[in-house]
């Protein structure tokens, strides 16, 4: 019983943290934003949608790196299956930043 309901606690840690650092993404408050996904991430360590968002904050940070290498903890966390739509989406955010000729068609 206890066990439920720590982890029900985490949930919604990670569930406030992600929803608090959406709204500070779109604020433009990306310092606080990321500080809030890290902290969420922590909770819940394979939600993709709180990795793919805190790579935007640091791609809007000019941490170019940094979300490159969120990018390919996406294809990790998605354990290399191609057809994966998180595995497509990480892959041409990586071509995207590492190769300033691609321009994606979509």
């Amino acid at each position: 019983m206890l066990f439920d309901l720590f982890g029900k606690s985490k949930s919604k840690i990670f569930d406030a943290c992600f929803i608090c650092a959406k709204n500070c993404f779109v604020e433009g408050r990306y310092d606080i934003a990321k500080i809030l996904l890290e902290k969420a991430i922590k909770y819940k360590k394979n939600d993709l949608k709180a990795y793919f968002l805190l790579a935007e904050i640091l791609e809007k940070m000019d941490k170019k790196q940094e979300a490159l290498n969120i990018y390919r903890e996406v294809i990790i966390l998605s354990k290399w299956k191609t057809r994966d739509e998180n595995f497509q989406k990480a892959s041409k955010k990586i071509v995207n930043l590492t190769d300033p000729s691609f321009y994606p068609m979509d």
